[in-house]
Protein backbone atom coordinates (compact mmCIF):
# COMPACT_ATOMS: atom_id res chain seq x y z
CA UNK A 1 0.00 0.00 0.00
CA UNK A 2 1.39 3.25 -0.84
CA UNK A 3 1.98 5.72 2.16
CA UNK A 4 1.49 9.41 1.75
CA UNK A 5 4.08 11.92 3.45
CA UNK A 6 2.09 14.58 4.84
CA UNK A 7 3.17 18.12 4.91
CA UNK A 8 3.61 19.68 8.12
CA UNK A 9 2.22 22.85 7.41
CA UNK A 10 -0.92 21.40 6.46
CA UNK A 11 -1.29 19.87 10.08
CA UNK A 12 0.02 23.02 11.71
CA UNK A 13 -1.51 26.37 10.71
CA UNK A 14 -1.00 29.75 11.51
CA UNK A 15 -3.10 30.33 14.08
CA UNK A 16 -2.03 27.07 16.07
CA UNK A 17 1.46 28.70 16.14
CA UNK A 18 -0.10 32.19 17.44
CA UNK A 19 -1.76 30.39 19.98
CA UNK A 20 1.43 28.14 21.11
CA UNK A 21 3.03 31.95 21.00
CA UNK A 22 0.16 33.75 23.56
CA UNK A 23 0.68 30.34 25.64
CA UNK A 24 4.69 31.22 26.13
CA UNK A 25 4.78 34.84 25.93
CA UNK A 26 1.24 35.60 27.64
CA UNK A 27 2.11 39.34 28.05
CA UNK A 28 0.49 41.52 25.77
CA UNK A 29 1.66 44.34 24.19
CA UNK A 30 0.73 47.95 24.98
CA UNK A 31 1.12 50.37 21.89
CA UNK A 32 -0.63 53.67 22.57
CA UNK A 33 -2.22 52.39 25.37
CA UNK A 34 -4.10 49.49 23.28
CA UNK A 35 -2.94 45.76 24.40
CA UNK A 36 -2.52 43.60 21.49
CA UNK A 37 -1.45 39.62 21.82
CA UNK A 38 2.27 38.99 21.35
CA UNK A 39 1.54 36.83 18.28
CA UNK A 40 -0.61 39.62 16.51
CA UNK A 41 1.57 42.48 17.28
CA UNK A 42 4.76 40.55 15.71
CA UNK A 43 2.69 38.91 12.96
CA UNK A 44 1.55 42.75 11.88
CA UNK A 45 4.92 44.28 12.73
CA UNK A 46 7.27 42.02 11.80
CA UNK A 47 5.66 39.05 9.08
CA UNK A 48 8.94 37.82 7.97
CA UNK A 49 9.97 37.45 11.71
CA UNK A 50 6.44 35.56 12.31
CA UNK A 51 7.10 33.45 9.53
CA UNK A 52 10.37 32.23 10.15
CA UNK A 53 9.59 31.67 13.84
CA UNK A 54 6.95 29.41 12.41
CA UNK A 55 9.07 27.77 10.03
CA UNK A 56 11.29 27.27 12.75
CA UNK A 57 8.53 25.97 14.90
CA UNK A 58 6.77 23.78 12.48
CA UNK A 59 10.35 21.80 11.94
CA UNK A 60 9.96 20.67 15.65
CA UNK A 61 7.46 18.05 14.46
CA UNK A 62 7.91 14.62 13.46
CA UNK A 63 6.69 13.51 9.81
CA UNK A 64 3.40 12.02 9.89
CA UNK A 65 3.02 9.37 7.10
CA UNK A 66 -0.98 8.10 6.40
CA UNK A 67 -1.67 5.07 4.39
CA UNK A 68 -3.18 5.63 1.47
CA UNK A 69 -6.14 3.20 1.90
CA UNK A 70 -7.63 4.04 5.16
CA UNK A 71 -5.95 7.31 5.75
CA UNK A 72 -4.55 6.69 9.34
CA UNK A 73 -1.53 8.48 10.17
CA UNK A 74 1.59 6.67 11.04
CA UNK A 75 4.96 8.09 12.44
CA UNK A 76 7.18 6.02 9.54
CA UNK A 77 6.56 5.44 6.23
CA UNK A 78 6.77 1.72 6.69
CA UNK A 79 4.22 1.84 9.36
CA UNK A 80 1.77 3.17 6.64
CA UNK A 81 2.86 0.87 4.17
CA UNK A 82 2.23 -1.98 6.27
CA UNK A 83 -0.75 -0.68 7.39
CA UNK A 84 -3.42 -2.21 5.31
CA UNK A 85 -1.38 -5.25 4.05
CA UNK A 86 -2.79 -7.10 7.50
CA UNK A 87 -6.63 -6.63 5.79
CA UNK A 88 -5.73 -7.71 2.49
Amino acid sequence: MKANELELIDLHDEDEYEEWLNEVFPEEVSICGLLYSQSNSLKKLDYCAFREGYNNWINTFENVWECGECFCQHSSEDEAEECCKEDE
